[in-house]
């Protein structure tokens, strides 16, 4: 093969790889209600845990359901489903069981 054909080829493909695109990046979809729902378990978290189910209750009312936490015979779930149609969430508190029964977390799911 002739060594200044072989040369001008490589050069062609190094310069051809260097070159910027056209088309510039490709944009991400994202849920809209990503971020809503970031933000209602945030604030959720931060009004709820730490505070009664009695407190719980008195304010959203009896949940849907409650889920026993299999293996902690000391936690469950209250499920109420979606109370805020910004998020869609289905609020869920987790329950921890004793002498005061104390929310210990929130899922938006």
């Amino acid at each position: 093969m002739n060594p200044l054909l072989l040369l001008s080829t490589v050069l062609t493909l190094l310069l051809h790889g260097c070159a910027v695109s056209e088309r510039g990046p490709v944009p991400i979809k994202v849920d809209p209600r990503a971020k809503a729902r970031l933000d209602r378990e945030a604030s959720m978290q931060a009004a709820w845990i730490g505070k009664s189910i009695f407190e719980v209750e008195a304010s959203l009312g009896e949940p849907e359901m409650i889920l026993q936490i299999p293996g902690t015979g000391t936690s469950s779930v209250m499920v109420y489903g979606v109370l805020d149609t910004g998020s869609y969430c289905i609020d869920a508190f987790r329950v921890a069981h004793g002498a005061s029964p104390t929310v210990t977390n929130y899922f938006c799911r």
